[in-house]
């Protein structure tokens, strides 16, 4: 899978300043200070 989409999904979350939910948080290391990452 392309990494579009999740980037896509973070920037969402981050600009609602909702919680970004994922099956694979480590997907989104280092994405810590711009949106809260939640394992699911």
């Amino acid at each position: 899978m392309c990494g579009v989409p999740k980037k896509l999904g973070a920037a969402i979350a981050s600009s609602r300043e909702l919680p970004l939910y994922a099956c694979n948080a480590d997907d989104f290391k280092g994405l810590g200070n711009i949106v809260e990452v939640i394992a699911v």
